[in-house]
């Protein structure tokens, strides 16, 4: 029965591989992970193994983002609670995913006299930050901790002239859940600068990037949960 069951949810996340486009990932709102898993060819059923070889990896990959940064949990302690609630719906957090490499492979098995047939599957996957964020908050796994602030490093290149960042400060300042400003270090053309606030990253990037400040305008070079890069383009 459960072999059964396994292979109905197999079938259902072979199902949102066939129909799940990719499309471009926010780093701040999506947690990347490259994983794989494996299951055994019985019976010589090439197909059932590649759908729970996808189904074994994408639970994999909501795993390793459970137990990575920022999230921290301790696998071993919240076991049931994470197979039961988590892992059991891994689809629910998976916003893209792509496969990387697929292989048919034998291995040993304890117990086994010769080695069995398996399939792998190796896969990137763009997972939700904030759904499996509320969940793990909602199944009491972790503290909300959306009011604590953090430190955000930002770095602001090709600025030259005082009143800019004199415009870009007064700019962060009204990013809603910015907290505090420290200036770590002037050069010419640069400044780098810490951030407390309890906004995403990417909030405070809206905030700057769609900001009219007339004569220049602020981009993207590169952002991150706790280090944004940015410069600024005068207006001709």
């Amino acid at each position: 029965m459960q072999d059964y069951i396994n292979y109905i949810m197999a079938g259902f996340f072979f199902f949102i591989f066939l129909f799940c486009k990719p499309f471009p990932l926010a780093a701040s709102e999506y947690i990347r992970i490259e994983t794989y898993g494996k299951a055994q060819i019985m019976d010589g059923n090439l197909a059932q193994a590649k759908d729970m070889a996808l189904s074994a990896a994408l639970k994999n990959a909501i795993e390793e983002a459970v137990k990575n940064e920022p999230f921290l949990v301790d696998i071993e302690k919240n076991k049931v609670v994470l197979i039961d609630k988590v892992f059991s719906k891994a689809s629910v957090y998976i916003a893209n995913f792509r496969i990387v490499l697929e292989e048919q492979m034998e291995e040993m098995q304890e117990g086994e006299p010769m080695a069995l047939p398996f399939y792998r599957i190796y896969l990137e996957a763009g997972i939700s930050r904030d759904i499996l964020n509320n969940d793990l908050i909602n199944l009491s796994i972790i503290k909300d901790f959306s009011d604590t602030p953090r430190i955000i490093n930002l770095s602001i290149n090709d600025i030259y002239e005082y009143k800019d960042f004199i415009r870009l400060k007064d700019a962060l300042k009204d990013v809603k859940g910015v907290r505090g400003i420290f200036y770590r270090q002037f050069s010419r053309g640069k400044i780098t600068m810490a951030i407390k606030s309890t906004a995403l990253p990417t909030t405070i990037t809206d905030g700057l990037v769609s900001k009219d400040f007339v004569d220049f305008k602020v981009e993207i070079i590169s952002a991150s949960d706790t280090l944004l890069d940015l410069k600024i383009i005068k207006r001709r």
